[in-house]
């Protein structure tokens, strides 16, 4: 920014440079083709620019101030604010800040109003459309452990069709193109696991797939439909993620193509019963994520992650991928691939585990 500030003094122009989306990779990278360069409108970038030492005093401020009261310090919530949770790290438990998917300016514009808690909600008769933040707040409030709908919930259960096939892939989405025909941040798979169940309470099949090079999505693609047959039912979680991975891997390749667009017609997204409120449980807390459900239901499984040595989510799973391809230490390497391989099977294990968890619930036969 100061180097941008003195080009301004001088007279001279400002560009930024950014990364072009639909630059794609031929052999070595042109820099040229990969950003874009955008000129900035000079008297816009010189007003914010002087009001940098503005804002740093004003920082410093907060940061040595941090017991006044909230709306003495900070009058900018916004919904990817970094600092939200540390604003409001004093409130009670069962605030506003923990509801599921609220958003960041409205929960603030609560708090300035004095509606800090789910009960200072219910006395202002403030009531959310959306069904999961309702149920979060009533089953707090009515301090029960869980709450269920059986009757969306069995809903839900009755489009599920056995044998069953558990997938969850890991990926990396790199901001310069690792490989030819990648484009910048475009998401690859290189691992998955399957849990496959071929009818309910029956022994499970284990089922995987972990690159060995950087550009692997083809072997990935080639084995998936070996091991998952046509019209089979598939359980993900978060189910989007899976559904776009295999487009995309049909789209790159032709001739996997029929089969590989036959596998998304039957994936059953496992997230939407926690999504929609079907089944809330308080230790879950606001989140829908895989891991925290499962420590809701099951509390030793969440500690399973924490016990792997290497990987302990998807972001580690894709940083050591990546660095084990170019370590030549072949025991070093091993033991990152069975780490790698035990952190994936671990999320379709505990999909297993949730969907027997639901059954359980709504006494499903």
């Amino acid at each position: 920014l100061m180097i941008e500030y003195h080009n301004l003094l001088l007279g001279k122009n400002c560009y930024i440079l950014y990364l072009n989306k639909d630059y794609i990779r031929k052999g070595d990278i042109e820099i040229k083709k990969l950003f874009l360069c955008e000129k900035l409108d000079n008297k816009l970038l010189k007003n914010k620019l002087l009001n940098i030492e503005k804002n740093i005093n004003k920082m410093k401020n907060i940061i040595s101030n941090q017991n006044q009261e909230k709306n003495l310090l900070c009058n900018e919530c916004y919904g990817n604010c970094s600092f939200f949770e540390i604003c409001h790290n004093n409130l009670p438990p069962n605030n506003v800040t923990e509801i599921n998917g609220i958003n960041k300016k409205y929960a603030d514009k609560l708090i300035r109003n004095g509606i800090v808690t789910f009960s200072d909600l219910k006395k202002n008769n403030i009531i959310f459309n959306d069904f999961r933040k309702q149920i979060q707040i009533d089953t707090c409030l009515n301090k029960k452990d869980f709450f269920v709908n059986k009757i969306e919930m069995k809903k839900f259960l009755k489009t599920i069709k056995y044998p069953l096939y558990y997938l969850d892939f890991e990926t990396i989405n790199e901001a310069i193109p690792p490989f030819d025909n990648a484009k910048p941040y475009e998401q690859f798979p290189f691992q998955y696991s399957l849990h496959i169940e071929s009818k309910r309470n029956v022994k499970l099949i284990h089922k995987n797939f972990l690159g060995k090079k950087m550009d692997c999505s083809y072997e990935l693609a080639k084995q998936l439909i070996k091991d998952i047959p046509e019209n089979s039912c598939i359980i993900a979680y978060n189910a989007n993620v899976e559904k776009n991975i295999i487009k995309k891997l049909s789209i790159k390749f032709p001739d996997l193509k029929k089969k590989l667009n036959n596998l998304t017609k039957n994936i059953i997204d496992l997230l939407q019963p926690f999504k929609k409120g079907f089944y809330y449980n308080v230790k879950q807390g606001k989140s829908n994520s895989i891991k925290d459900v499962i420590g809701a239901l099951y509390p030793k499984m969440k500690y399973k992650y924490q016990k792997l040595s290497f990987v302990h989510n998807g972001f580690e799973a894709s940083n050591i991928f990546k660095k084990i391809i170019n370590i030549s230490n072949k025991e070093e390497v091993a033991k990152k691939r069975k780490d790698m391989l035990n952190y994936c099977s671990l999320d379709t294990l505990n999909m297993y585990k949730i969907l027997k968890m639901l059954y359980k619930i709504t006494n499903f036969n």
